[in-house]
C-alpha cells in the first residue's frame, strides 16, 4: 500500500467486511479522497490455538492505527472515522485535524463503548478531546459517543462561535450517557441541528456571556428526541421543527415557542398527545404537518379561516383510529392510516 505514493482517491464505500485499515496508508500523502478510516480491534480476547494466535499477531502487524492519518493533509471534503472505541489512549492526538485545511465534514463513529468506569470515561473523553475541527468545518456528525460529557473544546462557555464559525450542520445521536449538550447556540452559521436518541440529556449548556450574541442566529431546522429534556432552546428563525420521544408538555412548549416562523412541523412517538388545537392556532404560516405514532391523538385541530395548510399526514402506531376535524379548507389534506 505505501508504494502507491501518487494515489489521490481511495474509495472503499460498501466494504462491509472491512475491519481495519492497512499499515502504510499514512505514506500516501497525496491522497485527497478517503471515504472512510476504520480503526481495528487489536485486543482480540478469548482462548485460541497456537495457529490462531499466530494469525492474530500477523493481523496486528498489518493493522494501521489512527496515527496513519497524521500526514494525510491533502484530504478534502468528508472524513469518516469508524471504530473510535478501539483507539488507544492518546492516539487521537496524532490525527492532526488542524493541518487538514481542505476537510469540511467530520463523522466520528464509535461502535462498542467501554464499561461505565472512571477509566473508561477518561479514555473516551481523551479520544474526543484531540480531533478538534478546523474553523472551515461545515458539518459535524457524532453518533454513538459513550462518554458522560463532551470534550472541553465543545463545552467552552465562550468561544465556540470562534472555533466553528462556518459550521452549518450538527448531528448528535445515540449518545446514551451524555447528560449536558454543548452550547451550540453560539455557532453563528448553524442551520441544521439534529439531536436524536439522547436518553439522559436534560439541557443544553447556555451559561456563556450573552453580550450582544443572539442564540441560534441562523438555525432553520431543529430535530429533537430527548427523553429527559427539561427545557427548550430559543431559536428565533426556526422554519422546520421535528419532535420525537419527548413529553407532551415539552412538545406543546416547543410548538408555542417557535410559532411565528415555523413552516414545517413533524411529530413522532408522543403517545399521550391528545390534541394540538390550542398551539396550532398560532402557526399562521405553517405549510406542512406530519404526525406519526401518536396513538392517543383523538382530533385534528379546527384551523381559523385564513389558515391554508397544503398537507397533513397522520400515521398512527396501532389499529386505525378515527380522527375528527371540522377543518375542511385544506384542499391537499392527506390522512395516512
Amino acid at each position: 500500500m505505501k508504494k502507491l505514493i501518487s494515489l489521490r482517491h481511495f474509495e472503499i464505500d460498501g466494504c462491509m467486511g472491512l475491519t481495519y485499515m492497512p499499515r502504510g496508508l499514512g505514506a500516501l500523502t497525496q491522497l485527497q479522497t478517503l471515504t472512510q478510516f476504520r480503526i481495528g480491534n487489536e485486543n482480540d480476547s478469548g482462548e485460541c490455538s497456537r495457529s490462531e494466535e499466530r494469525k492474530r499477531k500477523r493481523k496486528r502487524k498489518r493493522m494501521g492505527r489512527l496515527s496513519e492519518l497524521k500526514f494525510l493533509n491533502n484530504l478534502r471534503g468528508l472524513l469518516v472515522i469508524l471504530g473510535l472505541s478501539n483507539a488507544r489512549a492518546g492516539e487521537a492526538m496524532e490525527v492532526d485535524l488542524g493541518g487538514k485545511q481542505y476537510l469540511e465534514c467530520l463523522r466520528l463513529y464509535w461502535g462498542t463503548t467501554p464499561e461505565a468506569t472512571q477509566e473508561g470515561e477518561e479514555a473516551l473523553v481523551s479520544v474526543m478531546e484531540s480531533p478538534q475541527p478546523r474553523p472551515n468545518f461545515k458539518e459535524l456528525f457524532i453518533p454513538g459517543y459513550g462518554g458522560v460529557r463532551f470534550p472541553y473544546w465543545m463545552m467552552m462557555n465562550d468561544g465556540l462561535d470562534l472555533l466553528l464559525p462556518n459550521l452549518i450542520r450538527i448531528d448528535i445521536c445515540k449518545c446514551k450517557r451524555c447528560q449536558v449538550l454543548p452550547p451550540f447556540g453560539q455557532i453563528p452559521s448553524l442551520q441544521y441541528l439534529h439531536l436524536w436518541n439522547l436518553d439522559v440529556v436534560e439541557y443544553m449548556q447556555e451559561d456563556y456571556p450573552l453580550s450582544a450574541k443572539p442564540f441560534f442566529p441562523s438555525l432553520k431546522t431543529l430535530a429533537i428526541e430527548l427523553a429527559q429534556a427539561q427545557q427548550a432552546p430559543s431559536c428565533p428563525y426556526l422554519e422546520r421543527l421535528i419532535l420525537g420521544n419527548i413529553t407532551r408538555e415539552l412538545c406543546l412548549h416547543f410548538i408555542s415557542l417557535f410559532s411565528f416562523p415555523l413552516k414545517s412541523l413533524e411529530i413522532s412517538g408522543i403517545e399521550d398527545l391528545i390534541s394540538l388545537s390550542d398551539v396550532l392556532q398560532h402557526l399562521s404560516i405553517l405549510q406542512n404537518l406530519e404526525i406519526e405514532y401518536c396513538s392517543d391523538l383523538a382530533t385534528l385541530p379546527d384551523m381559523p379561516s385564513h389558515f391554508q395548510l397544503p398537507q397533513i399526514n397522520i400515521t398512527p402506531r396501532r389499529d386505525a383510529i378515527l380522527l375528527q376535524s371540522t377543518h375542511t379548507r385544506n384542499q391537499g389534506l392527506s390522512i395516512l392510516i
